[in-house]
This record gives structure tokens, C-alpha cells and sequence, in this order.
């Protein structure tokens, strides 16, 4: 009965874990997309059904996103990643987190994009 007991304080463990990581990312945060010496901005929303929306601002200068970009979203998050799947193409990016807090987070796609998420 006790390992029954153990093993059930561990998963109720963990599953707090990760319920704190989902909600501390909830909510609106500004976004910097910086990427072969290029930084582009806009907002994010995560929403707590795991959808969001990303909005970049139409900028003629840029080489990487040079229009509005208004993309919906679905979103899950590890301790070692952000996860983002279009929902138009079903196209997944796995971010790592470099860095985390409850106001910022640095994520890192391969060696060349940086992202910087605010409040």
C-alpha cells in the first residue's frame, strides 16, 4: 500500500509541475524574433486552451517578414521547450528555452533565430 501511495504523490507531483509551467506562460507578451541580423516585433497571446496568436506589424524594410503576419496557433510547453503549431499548415517549431522567468523567456530555434518573450 505504501508504494501505491508513493507512486501516487509522485504523479500528483509532476502533474503540478507542469500545470505551474502552462499557467505562468498564459496571458499577452510582447515578442522580438531576431534572426540573421534582423529583429522583428509583435505580440503573442497564449490563451489557456493551448491556442494562440501571433502578430507581426508590416515592416517594407524586412528581408524575413516583410508583411502582416496574423497567425493562429496551438502551443504546449516542456521544461526544455516551447512548442508552436500553425494551425493554417500544421507547420510545428520546437523552440528551446535558454532562459525562463516569470516575466521573460529567451527560446532558441537551431543557432541562428533568438526569441524574446516579455510581459
Amino acid at each position: 500500500m505504501r508504494w501505491h501511495t508513493f507512486t501516487l504523490a509522485i504523479l500528483i507531483l509532476s502533474s503540478c509541475e507542469s500545470s505551474d509551467e502552462v499557467t505562468s506562460i498564459q496571458g499577452d507578451w510582447h515578442i522580438t524574433f531576431e534572426a540573421f541580423e534582423e529583429a522583428r516585433s509583435g505580440t503573442i497571446q497564449f490563451n489557456s486552451d493551448n491556442t494562440g496568436l501571433l502578430k507581426f506589424y508590416a515592416d517594407a524594410n524586412s528581408e524575413i517578414l516583410p508583411g502582416n503576419e496574423n497567425v493562429t496557433l496551438t502551443w504546449k510547453i516542456t521544461p526544455s521547450e516551447l512548442i508552436l503549431e500553425r494551425l493554417d499548415n500544421n507547420f510545428v517549431l520546437n523552440y528551446s528555452i535558454v532562459n525562463q522567468s516569470s516575466d521573460r523567456i529567451e527560446l532558441r530555434y537551431l543557432d541562428d533565430i533568438t526569441i524574446i518573450l516579455a510581459r
